[in-house]
């Protein structure tokens, strides 16, 4: 799954939901730190998106953030 997610990010860099689940990924691979970063970076490109801005996601990538930082992210 990973190198399929990873694909995808080659395919489209600046797509949110791709690093999303890719920083998922990385995350349930034991490596939290890259995890937090990617994720970091989903969200920091999701926001330059303002028409297409939900609150919900928006949110939403924003808990899973705080989670992996606080190591209690399944």
């Amino acid at each position: 799954a990973l190198k399929w997610s990873q694909l995808s990010i080659q395919l489209s860099p600046n797509n949110s939901y791709y690093l999303n689940t890719l920083a998922q990924l990385h995350y349930l691979n034991g490596d939290k730190q890259k995890a937090t970063e990617v994720q970091q970076k989903a969200i920091d490109i999701y926001k330059e998106c303002n028409e297409c801005i939900q609150e919900a996601e928006y949110n939403e990538m924003q808990l899973v953030l705080k989670k992996m930082k606080e190591a209690t992210f399944e």
